[in-house]
């Protein structure tokens, strides 16, 4: 079978490399000249914790074997670096330790601050209570691992990828864009952030609308030996669906709402990435609507670096990048698969969690839309 991938980031690369392994001939179209959506304005972190336990987990450790997998085959380098959730406040650590009894040990543990420190050593010590570990994120770079990917799929795969090529018009088994048209037996489109162009009507009933995210690069100030876990504290503990059920949960958000109404207010969690290159990726905050202003909202930053300071001192580390991100979101589902007809399938609405879950909705997806039997 010819398969045609409309869109280059990590969702549309996840399927073409699925298609391909399963044997069909893969072309990818992309609109610019290299992904420049959500892949790679985010933190490049494979996230299972973040996911509900059930379903959505076992669908997240699928994608991070995978991950694994490929990133070995294509030669994209990652890190297997785990995760520190912070506890500052009787009510996080509470809420930590009834996550880690609920999950299991295999999911989660919690460590003192001795262990804390260990790991990660330029933590601010005062306050610290524990945290809680879990050693199964990944870490890869979002600067660089899109084009990578798309080189992997071209040089061992025999993809086909054409850059800057819109696809104007998808139609059954045919794809119109601006060089031509491409014959399929089968679409995935896979436009990410871009809801203005292809399916715009169903992908606005399907209740899906742009989040913008305020984002961070820094650099520490003094060499560390090595980059740390992904880190995270207590107000991480308000945004994922993972922690919803926790009973203390309550005085987790009301400790928040009078310590810091603004970064509520702004969906601000602090999550930082560190990379082997000395830097940081730090964020984020959640504004959500159809459109937005490009430039950066000075005042959420200055939210976003002080509840950095509080776990992270500001004298060890320096600003030099800012930027906004964009990603699609479904208001009420994890993401959005839509066969649109027997050849065209939209994967959409993956929210935030699209490096976490990218590699495993791909291989769902292609093994129910694409029949098995006439692979090669």
């Amino acid at each position: 079978m010819k398969v045609v991938v409309v869109g280059g980031g990590i969702i549309g690369l996840a399927h073409a490399y699925q298609a391909a392994k399963a044997g069909h001939e893969v072309t990818l179209l992309e609109r610019d000249s290299k992904a420049e959506g959500a892949s790679v304005r985010n933190f490049g972190m494979v996230w299972p914790i973040g996911q509900p336990l059930g379903e959505r987990r076992a669908l997240a450790l699928r994608s991070r074997d995978l991950w694994i997998q490929i990133a070995q085959e294509l030669e994209i380098p990652f890190r297997q670096c785990g995760s520190y959730h912070l506890a500052h406040h009787p009510s996080e650590l509470q809420a930590l330790e009834q996550f880690c009894a609920l999950a299991g040990p295999e999911v989660a543990e919690i460590h003192g601050p001795e262990e804390v420190f260990r790991q990660s050593p330029d933590l601010r010590p005062e306050g610290l209570l524990g945290a809680m570990w879990s050693p199964h994120e990944l870490s890869v770079d979002p600067r660089i691992t899109c084009a990578m990917y798309a080189k992997g799929l071209q040089a061992k795969l025999g993809v086909q990828i054409r850059f800057n090529t819109t696809a104007h018009e998808i139609t059954e088994n045919r794809v119109v864009h601006r060089h031509g048209v491409e014959e399929a037996d089968h679409v995935f489109v896979c436009s990410g952030h871009v809801l203005h162009h292809l399916f715009s009507d169903l992908l606005t009933e399907k209740g899906i609308r742009l989040c913008k995210l305020e984002m961070l690069r820094a650099r520490w100030n003094a060499p560390v030996p090595q980059p740390g876990p992904h880190l995270c504290a207590g107000l991480t503990l308000l945004h994922y669906e993972s922690f919803a059920p926790l009973p203390a949960l309550p005085a987790v958000r009301d400790r928040w709402q009078e310590t810091a109404p603004d970064a509520l207010e702004a969906g601000v969690h602090i999550l930082v990435a560190q990379h082997p290159d000395g830097t940081l990726t730090i964020g984020d905050s959640h504004e959500y609507g159809t459109s937005f202003d490009i430039t950066s909202n000075q005042r959420v930053q200055a939210v976003i670096e002080r509840e950095l300071d509080r776990f992270l001192p500001a004298d060890r580390w320096s600003v030099f990048e800012r930027w906004t991100g964009q990603y699609a979101k479904c208001a009420s589902e994890p993401y959005v698969v839509i066969p649109l007809t027997p050849s065209t399938t939209l994967v959409n609405g993956v929210g935030g969690h699209g490096m976490t879950i990218s590699q495993a909705l791909a291989e769902q997806v292609v093994k129910q839309r694409l029949p098995q039997s006439t692979a090669v």
